[in-house]
């Protein structure tokens, strides 16, 4: 089983959009929205070259690698044979996006009316505020990169409902 430890790894470089300037603001051209480089130039780039911060996990670590308003981007290393919690979150939204190897998904609205899915590299799973969900990495390691956006309230908002790591209480 191979160990995680946390590095440092410099961040890419984001990619200039091309701007066509107003009076007011910048706007991205025509040809840039076409490319898909419309992205606010106030924030992308502080957002990109934010320093990484490594969480070591029971099943893994957890690589924050940036930070905005109500928003947090997270790298998932999840170690072979490892799962997170089966849990929900009241306020946070999730958008999972599996980078490499293969996991074991589980999503529903209720314990009874889950459902598992095995897949790989470049599925994206949208998970909305109250959905119960559980990742495992199947096979090898895995990694997911996940995009939460969280509407007031801050603070940590995880229901754990079953844990292999004795987080969850006690039913």
């Amino acid at each position: 089983m191979r160990a995680f430890t946390c590095v440092k790894r410099p961040l890419p470089r984001p990619q200039r959009a091309a701007y066509v300037h107003s009076s007011r603001h910048r706007q991205p051209s025509s040809a840039a929205a076409l490319r898909g480089d419309e992205l606010p130039h106030r924030t992308s780039p502080t957002l990109l070259r934010a320093p990484s911060n490594c969480i070591p996990k029971p099943w893994g670590e957890e690589v924050i690698l940036g930070r905005s308003a109500g928003a947090v981007c997270k790298l998932l290393r999840i170690r072979a044979g490892g799962r997170l919690s089966l849990q929900y979150h009241r306020r946070k939204r999730e958008t999972l996006i599996v980078l490499d190897g293969r996991v074991r998904l589980t999503v529903g609205d209720s314990p009874e009316a889950l459902r598992t899915l095995a897949v790989g590299r470049g599925h994206r799973e949208w998970v909305p505020a109250g959905r119960i969900h559980r990742l495992e990495a199947l096979g090898g390691d895995a990694e997911v990169l996940e995009f939460a956006f969280e509407s007031g309230g801050g603070g940590e908002d995880i229901v754990r409902l079953r844990d292999d790591y004795g987080r969850a209480p006690l039913t």
